[in-house]
């Protein structure tokens, strides 16, 4: 009785978002349908209806995909099956446990015949230009099958090591990961990740193509999700999280004479993925507020220090930062007439760092490129060749590009750099977002800070690629910045290159005459709890006082801050 009434609300449910679909998001939940069994895997979409395999119980459903009834069921052809797949005519099933794959006719639940496959666990299965193509778990590979011979014409690696649905949708390759519980869409031609959404599932196992949306089944929960992946935003923010940031430069004059210091702040700026929940907060208040040819907003300390004198200026700001996504497949990529010739003015300029005509970066953009046309697989060989060439190595150098490509180390600032200046070379604008980055528990201080790229794509704007942190092994690891961000970041610069403040820095750059200067830069992540403050005529005295040291009581000079609560 209690799974009817359930089954009746989730048809209702059911019935008003299939209503609201036109106004879903790419990576929303439009429909939830509870498991016919007791475990779903395998998911199929025949054009009309969902078909799903119990795993538990060995059967095969038919279910109506508006309010999850069952219209028909029969028993699998093996006692565990897995991955599931239509091909206009036959249902076929693979088998995890006999390591085979069951034609079935779905009139009457018959099997037609019966392949043995090449993998010790078959999982996701879909059919493509009458192939079947089967998800090899147990080798993390996904392998296209010759009906002819029963070998495998060709395989390639899955996104990550604990996948296990499959499917594909005319064009790309969608591929759940129970591991990680994302969802990857995979190009045929490069075999690369190219989009990843994240799974609202437990244990993400058999996925279906359905048109403008996929279904996902939850392992652990026993439920079949339906998901968006159409649409026209551009990306989508989760695991938004709210912090402090206090950006703290210590400054001594060592030398016997006076110094005159400018000291240049980036401020940080409001973007789609970072909102400021307070104004930024300078101590000492600076003398101006101006910008660079970038954009960037600059805050200018001017100050004189004596011999032996030391002084802090900071900044000190509240932010909402989130793990973020571009939603887009290549295909939305136009061409580079469409950029827009402001952005080329800017953003294709040679600078120091760059060196875009050197032979070094010339015959790395060849090599890189190739005879590739379209502009988003352009961008993906560069950056594919970037992380392919360099290892991490911060030895607190800035080489220019050339070296960095020809040394096959460095920072992730080189990184950055030899990034750009290949896309610059091959006519891709391209600039550099940095600020710091929170690598550990809160509250956490950052001496070592973090730049990465962006790159303008024409028909999406510009776009997160940060080789650095893509310089990993497995493939979904390898795109996961290709327009990702992480909700660890507070970003403080958007540049181009030499800027007329901040030159090639960011963050802060530091300039002075007379004395000897020595500093020091931190970037200290504090967690931080938005409050409401109400004003009155009558206000009450407050409770509690508190007074906050820092950067310690034992320096030459401190700052005191005041916390009123």
């Amino acid at each position: 009785m209690r799974k009817s009434v359930f089954r009746l609300l989730s048809g209702i449910l059911l019935s008003v978002l299939w209503a609201s679909l036109a106004w879903s998001n790419i990576g929303d939940v439009t429909a939830v349908i509870d498991g016919p069994g007791q475990q779903v895997a395998g998911l199929a979409w025949d054009g009309r209806h969902l078909w799903v395999t119990d795993a538990s119980g060995a059967k095969i459903y038919q279910l109506d995909p508006r309010s999850g009834a069952v219209l028909k069921s029969f028993s699998s052809p093996g006692p565990l099956p897995t991955g599931l797949a239509w091909d206009g005519q036959y249902l076929w099933c693979a088998d995890d446990q006999l390591n085979r794959l069951f034609q079935i006719d779905t009139v009457a639940g018959d099997m037609q015949q019966m392949l043995s496959l090449s993998t010790t666990r078959p999982m996701g299965l879909c059919f493509r230009n009458g192939s079947p193509i089967y998800l090899d778990s147990g080798a993390d590979l996904i392998r296209e099958m010759d009906l002819a011979t029963g070998n495998a014409s060709q395989q390639f690696a899955t996104p990550a090591d604990e996948c296990w649905g499959l499917d594909w949708d005319g064009r790309y390759f969608w591929v759940s990961d129970a591991g990680r519980n994302e969802i990857s869409a995979m190009d045929p031609e490069y075999r690369e990740v190219v989009m990843i959404l994240p799974a609202p599932t437990h244990r993400s196992a058999g996925i279906a193509f359905g048109g403008e949306f996929l279904w996902i089944a939850d392992a652990q929960e026993n439920r079949i999700y339906q998901i968006q992946v159409h649409g026209e935003e551009r990306f989508g923010l989760w695991n938004r999280r709210n912090i402090r940031v206090v950006y703290t430069v210590s400054t001594e004059n060592r030398g016997s004479s006076t110094m005159y210091l400018r000291t240049y702040f980036a401020v940080p700026p409001e973007t789609p993925f970072q909102t400021l929940l307070t104004d930024v907060q300078f101590s000492p208040e600076p003398q101006q507020l101006t910008q660079d040819i970038f954009g960037q907003k600059i805050a200018v300390i001017l100050d004189t220090l004596a011999p032996g004198q030391i002084r802090y200026y900071s900044w000190d700001v509240a932010a909402a930062v989130s793990s973020a996504r571009y939603f887009y497949l290549p295909d939305r990529v136009t061409s580079e007439e469409d950029i827009p010739g402001e952005v080329r003015a800017l953003y294709l300029r040679d600078g120091s760092k760059y060196r875009i005509t050197d032979p070094v970066i010339k015959d790395a953009v060849a090599q890189a490129i190739g005879d590739e046309t379209r502009y988003y697989w352009k961008v993906r060989r560069i950056h594919d060749y970037v992380i392919e060439h360099l290892e991490y190595y911060n030895d607190g150098h800035w080489d220019d590009a050339p070296t960095v490509l020809s040394g096959g180390s460095g920072s992730c600032s080189e990184y950055t750099m030899s990034f750009i200046a290949m896309c610059r070379a091959a006519g891709i604008p391209a600039r550099y977002e940095a600020g710091g980055h929170i690598r550990g528990e809160l509250p956490y201080e950052d001496t070592v800070f973090h730049r990465w790229a962006q790159v303008y794509f024409p028909g999406v704007g510009w776009v997160p690629v940060d080789c650095t942190w893509d310089d990993r092994d497995d493939p979904v690891d390898q795109a996961r910045y290709f327009g990702g961000y992480a909700n660890g970041v507070l970003a403080t610069t958007i540049g181009g290159g030499a800027s007329n403040y901040l030159s090639w820095y960011y963050n802060v750059r530091q300039v002075s005459s007379g004395g000897k200067r020595k500093s020091r830069k931190r970037m200290t992540f504090y967690s931080y709890t938005p409050t409401a403050v109400q004003r009155s005529s009558k206000a009450a005295p407050p409770e509690i006082w508190q007074l906050l040291n820092y950067p310690n009581p034992f320096n030459g000079e401190t700052v005191i801050l005041v916390r009123v609560s």
